[in-house]
This record gives structure tokens, C-alpha cells and sequence, in this order.
């Protein structure tokens, strides 16, 4: 999170964050071995993404680097077929707009 705040300029981290968004994108249309591997691509990118998105927020907010309160998920996630799919049973939690 620090290195994400203070280290990259914010070309960089839009970058970023559409890379990993792009991966995400992708994981439906990627031959995966198993589910188990499909998942955990999904949740792997999920966790490259916190920083960039909890970086977001902490730019516009006073708020600590890091927040245990919010998960944040792209903004399609919420769709019935991305729970059931990626078998995501709780998004109580933040919606970031990615």
C-alpha cells in the first residue's frame, strides 16, 4: 500500500489496475485445469487489485493505508453470474467502481 501511494505516479497505477481488471476480465475465456485453479486466478487478481483500489480511497479521504472494514470488488462482481460462478458468497462489503 505505502509503495503504491508514495513510490508510483498515478499513470502507473491506472496502468496497473487495468492490467489486473484485464486479467480478471479474461479469467471466464481461459482454460483453466480445474475450478480450483480457475478460482484461485480470480482471487489472486482480486488481491493484486486491493492495493491499487484501497489506494484510491485513501487518496480522496482521510483514512488509514489500510483498511480491514472494506474488500473491494470490481464493479460487475454484484452480477448473480460472478457470485455463483466465482462462488463468492459475501459482497457486503465496498463496491469500488473499478
Amino acid at each position: 500500500m505505502g509503495f503504491v501511494l508514495e513510490c508510483m505516479t498515478e499513470d502507473q497505477r491506472v496502468a496497473e489496475q487495468e492490467s489486473i481488471r484485464e486479467r480478471l476480465g479474461n479469467i471466464e475465456h481461459t482454460w483453466h485445469a480445474s475450478k480450483i485453479a480457475m478460482l484461485s486466478a480470480w482471487y489472486r487478481g482480486l488481491s493484486e487489485l486491493q492495493p491499487y483500489l484501497q489506494a484510491e480511497r485513501v487518496g480522496v479521504s482521510d483514512n488509514s493505508w489500510v483498511s480491514t472494514k472494506y474488500q473491494f470488488y470490481p464493479a460487475g462482481a454484484r452480477t448473480p453470474y460472478y457470485q455463483l460462478m466465482f462462488e463468492m458468497r459475501d459482497l457486503t462489503m465496498s463496491e469500488s467502481r473499478a
